[in-house]
């Protein structure tokens, strides 16, 4: 988990109805992003739960 305190990635998720929770909007102090990197996942479909890695998605996404 990484904490993002920069101008970009606050704006980049930022909306204005965030405001009511820091009011100083995306410079406020106590707003942040935070980023995670998942190494596998799991999703529920056609009646199934099937796992992934993400370096399958990412060959799917080359080919």
């Amino acid at each position: 988990m990484k904490v993002c305190t920069d101008r970009a990635s606050r704006e980049r998720l930022w909306k204005d109805s965030d405001r009511m929770y820091y009011p100083k909007g995306v410079d406020d102090l106590d707003y942040c992003v935070l980023k995670f990197t998942a190494q596998r996942g799991n999703y529920y479909h056609g009646l199934k739960n099937a796992d992934f890695s993400i370096g399958e998605l990412e060959e799917e996404g080359r080919g």
